[in-house]
């Protein structure tokens, strides 16, 4: 038996995800007219924390860097890195002053040391060099302690799309080299979300 829907955010939000805290609470994230936004509850969701914005829009260089695609993951008390950090990633869109595609487009993350009170600056972890660009990061944390940020990417196609992953070995702080996943020649296997079971990690 299902509740009734609590209305979180309005008419422009968009890409809601829910994952439970460490500290028992939920978080949301979701994109709201381009900005990339938070909220918490403390009651299982009956009621809401005022939105809080993690990555805004910006401007440079003549383009606008729109958040799309958030996600979020929260590292495990035992991490040996960065113990309880969440790792907040978006797909930076790129439009020009005709509002069209431009790129690069960009899979960026920032984090906050204090469950969600404060956020670092966005750093990006890969840049698409195919007007096509990526998408649709997902953040898995690995028994080991290392992070793994899944996302869709279309860089070495036209109209296609692979899975990736880039990894972290130190909690989020640094990012190694892009590798793909898998790849279905004509199909889009776009959205990833992966999890671990019984040793393996299924996306």
């Amino acid at each position: 038996v299902w509740g009734q829907p609590v209305l979180v955010s309005g008419w422009c939000s968009a890409y809601g995800r829910a994952h439970r805290l460490n500290d028992g609470r939920l978080m949301i994230c979701y994109s709201d007219t381009w900005n990339a936004k938070a909220r918490f509850s403390s009651d299982n969701g009956a009621t809401w924390s005022a939105q809080k914005v993690v990555v805004k829009t910006y401007k440079s260089d003549g383009l606008t860097y729109k958040m799309d695609n958030p996600e979020f993951a929260q590292l495990s008390a035992n991490n040996p890195y960065h113990p309880g950090r969440i790792i907040y990633a978006v797909n930076e869109r790129v439009k020009d002053a005709d509002n069209n595609n431009a790129y690069p487009f960009h899979i960026s993350v920032c984090t906050s040391d204090d469950n969600g009170a404060t956020w670092s600056s966005l750093g990006k972890i890969y840049s698409s060099n195919n007007v096509s660009g990526c998408y649709e990061p997902f953040v898995l944390e690995l028994p080991d302690g290392t992070v793994q940020v899944y996302f869709a990417d279309e860089t070495p196609y036209a109209s296609y799309q692979n899975i990736s992953v880039i990894e972290s070995k130190d909690g989020g702080d640094t990012w190694g080299t892009k590798r793909i996943v898998c790849y279905t020649y004509a199909k889009r296997d776009g959205m990833p979300t992966a999890t671990i079971y019984d040793g393996n990690i299924y996306v």
